[in-house]
């Protein structure tokens, strides 16, 4: 499993939790901004 993989599937699992959504929204723009990185490579 890649790590974007894996950092997209824990963001779907805090979304499932109310409480985490704030937490969910910051995984889910590192996971944009190290795709972004990746791709400049």
């Amino acid at each position: 499993m890649s790590l974007k993989k894996k950092l997209f599937s824990t963001a779907k699992e805090y979304l499932k939790d109310e409480k985490n959504r704030e937490k969910a929204k910051q995984m889910a723009n590192t996971a944009v901004n190290k795709a972004k990185q990746m791709k400049k490579k």
